[in-house]
């Protein structure tokens, strides 16, 4: 019998899709990046290593695998990466008078964190 990912995880990724959609009916471009870009980046870190039973892939097998299931600390963990990183690109492009688009990163790094203050 598997375990299901914790509560806080499936509220997560539930709100995070939630809010692409709103973000895509409203034509949000930049909160439509940075929850696409979380998103990928979270499944990304939910696939099944490559090197796994079923690699390489042989004819007339199923390559279908189940998914990893993340820790509530492991999604944590990705989202704060990903704000991380964008306020870190912020303060290299300020370095070479890039602000505008170190604004925009920097607006996208708080679209995260109010992710990372839920639960």
């Amino acid at each position: 019998m598997t375990e299901h990912p914790p509560p806080f995880v499936i509220a997560l990724t539930q709100r995070l899709r939630d809010d692409l959609l709103a973000a895509r009916k409203a034509r949000d471009a930049p909160r439509v990046t940075v929850l696409r870009t979380t998103i990928a980046a979270i499944e990304n870190a939910e696939a099944p290593p490559a090197d796994g039973p079923a690699w390489p892939p042989q004819v007339g097998l199923s390559t279908d695998h189940a998914r990893l299931e993340l820790t509530e600390a492991q999604v944590r963990s990705i989202v704060e990466q990903e704000r991380a990183e964008r306020e870190h690109d912020a303060d290299d492009l300020v370095a070479v008078g890039q602000d505008e688009r170190a604004a925009e990163l920097r607006a996208e790094a708080e679209i995260l964190r109010s992710y990372l203050e839920v639960g």
